[in-house]
């Protein structure tokens, strides 16, 4: 794992001073909540979300050909993909339709079919959860991923935490929470026939139509009272771009709370005025939404930047 982790020197630090030493701070002090998207576990090998609907399809092709009694010869997925192009959302509702009560245990098996453990950013998230002497907790985890790759980890150091993946879960003052507000999957165990996971259109109206759901509400007490660090996130969410509008709307100040990791869109020696006009509307997207961004190079720079914001006191002597 190591040899993937860039040196703190070569990353140079010393441009994003400031933001560490805010979110070095806001951890120090208890206020510091975590948003993890697909980015964070597709690298410890979690498929991503376009993999995941093609494995899943080949299993529900394979399943109305058999119910209907018709050959279907190549049915690859790729191929009924590029041919009848429906949404990701769209195909999630053909999927859970026809696998029934198969959905969530074929969702689970292609989850961790590649056996998926850990990665630089889990390891370097696991830090930033480790209690610190004199000093508060991290807050919370909130993740819109449905695998328990955090919790296994978390385990195999130890640590306390609580999975929430319904209104009615609680913890205890000891429990690092962690809040799965897209459903919850872990590798093992019985699977809940009330488990609600947030896959298909259906789900995804459900939770924009529903202000006071639990999970929408987590998020925007989180994006209110806390700062918020978002890790593996595109924004190209439309229910978490509308709870980041409406908690920077209401906000009583006029500055940036929280912050992102993104990994420049230009590569080095490569720009061009499209590149330079793409880096600056994500940017001035990502601002309107209350989001100071951290733009780093590489894929591999995110974890030590992480790392960093767990070495309080160093960063906290500066200020």
């Amino acid at each position: 794992m190591a040899d993937k982790i860039r040196s703190i020197s070569e990353l140079n630090l010393d441009r994003f001073e400031k933001p560490i030493a805010e979110l070095s701070l806001a951890r120090s002090a208890g206020r510091l909540t975590i948003f993890c998207g697909s980015g964070v576990s597709i690298e410890a090998g979690i498929p991503t979300w376009e993999q995941l609907l093609l494995q899943l399809l080949e299993s529900m092709i394979t399943r109305i050909a058999k119910n209907q009694h018709f050959t279907v010869g190549n049915h690859d997925p790729n191929i009924f993909q590029k041919k009848h192009g429906p949404s990701g959302l769209v195909i999630g509702r053909y999927l859970k339709s026809n696998l029934g009560k198969d959905f969530l245990p074929e969702l689970r098996g292609a989850l961790y079919f590649n056996n998926p453990s850990t990665s630089a950013i889990i390891e370097a998230l696991i830090e930033l959860a480790r209690p610190q002497r004199d000093a508060k907790a991290l807050d919370s985890i909130v993740t819109f991923n449905f695998d328990g790759l955090i919790e296994e980890n978390l385990n195999r150091q130890g640590l306390c935490y609580k999975t929430i993946s319904s209104e009615a879960t609680r913890f205890d003052p000891g429990q690092l929470p962690i809040y799965h507000v897209h459903g919850y999957l872990p590798r093992e165990g019985e699977i809940p026939l009330s488990n609600e996971i947030i896959f298909s259109e259906d789900a995804y109206h459900d939770q924009f139509m529903d202000p006071f759901s639990w999970s929408n509400l987590t998020q925007l007490n989180k994006l209110s009272q806390n700062t918020c660090l978002m890790l593996g996130l595109s924004l190209s969410d439309p229910n978490i771009r509308r709870l980041l509008d409406v908690a920077n709307r209401k906000k009583p100040h006029d500055y940036l709370d929280h912050y992102i990791i993104k990994r420049k869109p230009i590569m080095p020696g490569s720009s061009t005025v499209i590149d330079e006009l793409a880096f600056l509307l994500e940017e001035q997207d990502a601002n309107e939404l209350g989001l100071n961004v951290l733009w780093v190079d590489e894929f591999e720079h995110i974890a030590p930047l992480i790392s960093a914001c767990s070495k309080t006191a160093t960063y906290l002597n500066r200020l």
